[in-house]
């Protein structure tokens, strides 16, 4: 029998659509041409507000003194050669080392570096991350490096990091600078517009809301000069629909004036997609969300990364099983059912974390309400995440993938499906053992937080990919080092 996914369908009307929306060539007039790029930015691919963002600017140079320094003292302090060699590939190998452990520990995170005492675990914690994993590196793959060269390399680039990040917390607060905003559209969208002000480093100031009947008058000459720069946000979607607001368009766009759309702005300054945003913009994100293809690259990395973790965790997992078989009554696993892929029903492995239910007492429930169930040794594998590990079993097995949305329990998609636009879509990805949500926002207790984990939920499935991947994945190692674990 021929089984056609109904969702085929939606796609390609979804692609109809689409090319109507792009069909715009070189010969068309210019206010098309601008109708086009704007379109273009709606899907993420053109950050036109990038050179407006102080946040990419200002870590890109304190990436870039760290480096500085790293090399400097190698040359300058006359490190590089021993025995006549030069050491060009193990002080690489050590500076993409303390570099990525000052990613995965938040270490370029503006949200965390404004707070200086934060600002200094960050560094702390992730250079020292940085410079074991260097160590056991250059121990095992590459020629070693004598210690009397490697422990001033190491310390200046330590140096480097806490004072570098000590100086930004207290410039960027002191600093802070505007950028001149006039959004098209209702002001409901103030807090959301204040928030992404926040998100980007700086303040929409002034902020003038310009009902879409009066655009074509007000916006002839664009908005006054703010000190980072003017913008118009389009966050009406009925706007891009009328020829004379593209001729509109065309003319900003000779005027310096930065035009984006509100829900490219939002992704990118909140890292989420607010749900007021998309029901807002619907017809433009259930196109995307139904011409989404999964990449078949991400199904090899989770084979090859959960079967060497398996084979790697064993003597912890049996560990970590014997613990809580000596703790309380029960077994070590936890199997439930849980929804995947597309809303097909899977069994879920965890280690069990809490006493053991009362036959007949299965009603689902928000881990809140649950906390008195939850033992001492499931205490701890919460806060380490430890409790995850044989879903690595189910990533092997294809039913989850390494990062993904948080699989839920049947019960609760049913009541949320009903509740909250476009909680379907998070099955568009397979279920993960981490995933953006998890690691951006703590545990949802009601139907708000559910609200919430949702956007950042939207926001993976629609840009997913092997990088944004790989920073999840060492963002939940900073959470497990540093024990800020779900309940």
């Amino acid at each position: 029998m021929l089984y056609i996914d109904s969702r085929l369908f939606k796609r390609i009307a979804g692609f109809e659509e689409r090319i109507k929306q792009f069909d715009v060539g070189p010969d068309q007039p210019p206010e098309k041409r601008v109708h086009s790029c704007v379109i273009k930015d709606l899907n993420g691919r053109d950050d036109m507000l990038r050179a407006n963002s102080r946040y990419t600017t200002s870590m890109t140079a304190l990436f870039g003194l760290e480096s500085l320094v790293f090399w400097a003292t190698v040359t300058v302090g006359g490190f590089l050669v021993f025995e006549g060699k030069p050491y060009w590939g193990q002080y690489a190998v050590i500076h993409a080392c303390l570099a990525l452990g000052l990613y995965a520990f938040r270490g370029y995170d503006p949200a965390r570096l404004k707070n200086g005492y934060e600002a200094l675990v960050s560094a702390l914690q992730g250079i020292l991350f940085g410079g074991i994993l260097s160590v056991s590196l250059l121990m095992t793959q590459f020629p070693r490096i004598p210690r009397r060269f490697f422990i001033p390399v190491f310390l200046s680039y330590l140096a480097a990091g806490v004072i570098g990040r000590m100086v930004w917390s207290r410039w960027f607060v002191k600093g802070e600078r505007t950028t001149a905003a006039w959004v098209v559209g209702s002001e409901k969208w103030k807090p959301l517009l204040e928030e992404i002000a926040a998100g980007l480093g700086t303040r929409f100031e002034p902020l003038v809301f310009i009902p879409l009947a009066e655009a074509a008058d007000r916006l002839t000459e664009g908005p006054c000069r703010g000190k980072n720069g003017k913008l118009l946000v389009v966050a009406d979607p009925e706007a891009m629909k009328g020829a004379g607001f593209h001729k509109i368009l065309a003319q900003l766009s000779g005027r310096n004036v930065c035009v984006d759309l509100l829900p490219n702005l939002a992704e990118r300054a909140l890292g989420r997609i607010p749900l007021s945003v998309a029901e807002a913009f619907r017809s433009h994100y259930e196109v995307v969300f139904n011409d989404l293809v999964l990449d078949p690259v991400q199904r090899i990395l989770d084979v090859a990364i959960s079967l060497c973790a398996l084979v790697l965790l064993s003597p912890l997992m049996a560990a970590v099983a014997l613990a809580i078989r000596l703790d309380s009554k029960g077994g070590a696993f936890f199997v439930q059912d849980r929804v995947g892929l597309d809303g097909t029903i899977y069994r879920m492995h965890k280690f069990r974390t809490m006493t053991v239910r009362e036959e007949g007492n299965e009603t689902p429930a928000f881990a809140d309400r649950e906390e008195h169930r939850i033992t001492k040794v499931g205490r701890v594998l919460r806060k380490t995440r430890l409790d995850e590990l044989p879903q690595l079993w189910d990533v092997l097995r294809g039913k989850m993938s390494l990062v993904g949305p948080r699989p839920e329990q049947p019960a609760f998609v049913e009541r949320f499906r009903e509740a909250i636009p476009f909680y379907d879509y998070r099955h568009e990805a397979k279920p993960g053992i981490t995933g953006w949500a998890q690691i951006n926002y703590d545990y949802a207790y009601d139907l708000e937080g559910t609200k919430r984990k949702l956007e950042y939920d939207l926001y993976y499935v629609k840009r997913r990919s092997l990088m944004l991947d790989l920073q999840i994945l060492l963002k939940t190692l900073e959470i497990m080092v540093g024990r800020r674990g779900a309940r």
